[in-house]
């Protein structure tokens, strides 16, 4: 193997390294945006947003990257499976933790998404429930009907 090749795989590594602990990160922070939202406490929900915007760029960058360093590699367009079967033995002993750690982050971004997604959800019904029941209640003090702009036949949340 060439020092470009070795030089060029090592970085690869570094990058799928950064790129696993981001994707951990960003998990982290989905899973305390859920816990904070669940504990109904909204006002922390704005700095894990902004924190999650700032590790989505960073993703964004090391993805980037990678996708140029598989090119030079000539493994431009592969799965990491494909990667795995084409690469050298050594490359790929190289190679396959740090895949196998990438797809272990994957999924528990992906698990901690669909549980914030499901809090959240439920916590925008909560909210809307009871704007409605303001809504109907400052109507009938009023005198004017108690029919809403708000019909909850529209919401359904399947998790919840």
């Amino acid at each position: 193997m060439s020092q470009d090749r070795k030089n060029t795989l090592a970085e690869l590594e570094s990058v799928i390294s950064g790129l696993t602990e981001t994707v951990r990160e960003l998990a982290q922070q989905e899973e305390e945006k859920a816990a904070a939202a669940s504990e109904r406490k909204h006002e922390q929900l704005d700095g894990f947003i902004h924190q999650e915007q700032a590790l989505l760029m960073k993703i964004k960058g090391l993805e980037q990257r990678r996708t140029e360093l598989l090119g030079q590699l000539g493994w431009e367009s592969l799965t990491f499976r494909q990667i795995l079967s084409q690469a050298e033995e050594n490359e790929k002993n190289q190679l396959e933790p740090l895949f196998i750690s990438l797809d272990a982050g994957i999924s528990r971004l992906k698990h901690s998404h669909e549980a914030a997604n499901r809090i959240l959800t439920t916590r925008i019904y909560e909210l809307q429930m009871f704007l409605a029941r303001t809504q109907a209640e400052a109507g009938n003090a009023s005198g004017e009907s108690s029919h809403s702009a708000f019909h909850s036949s529209r919401i359904q949340d399947t998790y919840v």
